[in-house]
């Protein structure tokens, strides 16, 4: 029997360093996510914010999948989850040494155990369902561990969550640990939920599968704490290698992947699995002579089946005799939501001349015209960080107005002025007087290829975002 997948992206994945999803984004996802394939969404902790608190709203109001919010064992705390409209409320609270001497600071394991039954009860009466995690299982000896889960279930809980908090379990002890938590509490449902922190995560939460597990903890790209937790999109896939669950659409796992890494800042590896850029990129000639004959020579899955290609490296850098460039005018109708403008262009940097080179540089002479010049960009997305700088012509660089736009800010300054565009933002600018010199730099070699489409362009299976 498939376990099922409860997608913490929007709880987990925002506890990565850096990242935060706004509103519109956190929709997106959510949609993504309900097509994916996943079962439960899993969505911030409403109460360490106002800001969060409307976002988990905002998802449980969509309809799409069973919401669980995050809540310490707290009165308070469930009280917030239970306006959301959150469906479940997940609980956590540790009991082992580490806990009681770091994250509750002087209490009793009595007095622990009061607090777990008093939140799940508590939670009951609001008329939630409940997921109670001992926080830090893994380093939780068995008699504890099986105190504290006995004193939710008889709260109430339909749920018990197996958190392998610092990453520190092996396969072999997790199927032992399952075994151990299904014969002792058959008639609830048991989830795990594992750091990557040993690298890990992936192996354990198979491991967890085969013993019989009801749940599993996930994220999209492995998002979360320091090294992360086990990646939504690579477990799916490698369910469905193990016939225990069936393939998710190929073209949303891509965008899926591609739109969280964006919206997060947090590229990924180009050997990330199942989704890196290089993973069914073949290289030797060896492989590349292997992989035209027989496509699956050199591959352990149809790449189609997650929406990718096999292709055949090509590109390297240059030697440092070519790395000295004379830059080209190119008209910038060549790239997507621009039209031809004022002023010369001249293109500094692209993949087209250091193959490779990952970055994209344009230079715009800005000549003096009367009246306000005609817009010419559209506002477009980046799934990477970029930067505009303006430069005029007077004293100091002056002599140049602008009006840009990020995200909902717009502003009008004046040069010398710099902007910089974090990946996953809407953007656009205008000039509206003077003359003087427009840079653009993009962390990426094709300016086309770094571009976000709006999802609704992009899917054809009637899950556009709000």
């Amino acid at each position: 029997m498939s376990p099922q997948i409860v997608d913490s992206t929007l709880r987990e994945g925002t506890q990565a360093p850096g990242v935060h999803f706004t509103a519109h984004q956190a929709v997106e996802i959510a949609h993504l996510l309900s097509n994916v394939g996943i079962d439960v969404l899993e969505v911030g902790h409403p109460a360490a914010s106002l800001e969060q608190m409307n976002i988990v709203k905002r998802i449980a109001q969509l309809g799409v999948l069973p919401v669980l919010a995050h809540a310490r064992s707290d009165e308070k705390d469930i009280t917030i989850v239970k306006r959301t409209g959150a469906t479940w409320v997940g609980l956590f609270l540790g009991i082992n040494h580490e806990t009681r001497t770091a994250r509750v600071l002087g209490w009793s394991v009595k007095k622990i155990l009061n607090q777990i039954q008093n939140a799940v009860l508590h939670a009951k009466r609001l008329g939630l369902k409940v997921r109670y995690t001992v926080e830090d299982a893994s380093r939780t000896n068995d008699k504890l561990l099986l105190q504290a889960y006995r004193v939710a279930i008889e709260a109430g809980a339909e749920c018990i969550c197996l958190s392998d908090t610092v990453g520190i379990m092996e396969p072999a002890e997790v199927a032992k640990k399952v075994e151990l938590l299904k014969k002792n509490f058959p008639e609830v449902a048991l989830e795990v939920h594992f750091h990557n922190d040993r690298g890990l995560a992936m192996a354990n939460a198979l491991a967890a599968v085969d013993a019989g597990v009801d749940r599993i903890s996930t994220s999209v790209n492995g998002l979360g704490e320091r090294a992360g937790i086990t990646d939504t999109l690579g477990l799916l896939v490698n369910l469905h290698f193990q016939n225990i669950r069936q393939a998710s659409p190929p073209n949303i796992i891509r965008e899926l992947s591609t739109r969280v890494a964006a919206y997060a800042r947090t590229p990924l590896s180009p050997n990330h699995p199942i989704t890196g850029y290089n993973v069914f990129t073949h290289t030797a000639h060896l492989h590349q002579k292997a992989i035209q004959l027989n496509p699956h020579s050199y591959t352990w899955i149809d790449p189609q089946k997650v929406g990718m290609s096999n292709k055949l490296a090509t590109q390297k850098l240059s030697d440092c005799h070519s790395l000295f460039l004379s830059p080209f005018i190119k008209c910038a109708s060549e790239l997507r939501y621009h039209r031809s403008g004022y002023g010369t262009r001249y293109v500094m940097l692209d993949e087209r001349m250091v193959p490779d080179c990952r970055q994209y540089c344009i230079v715009r002479e800005i000549p003096a015209t009367k009246g306000t010049p005609i817009p010419h960009v559209d506002s477009h997305v980046h799934k990477v960080d970029s930067l505009f700088l303006f430069l005029g012509k007077g004293p100091g660089l002056s002599g140049l107005k602008i009006e840009v736009t990020v995200g909902k800010v717009v502003r009008q300054l004046d040069s010398p002025a710099s902007v910089f565009i974090p990946a996953g933002l809407s953007h656009t600018y205008r000039i509206l007087s003077g003359s003087g010199v427009f840079i653009n730099h993009v962390l990426s070699g094709s300016y086309n290829d770094s571009l976000l489409e709006p999802l609704p362009k992009l899917c054809n299976n009637n899950f556009i975002a709000a």
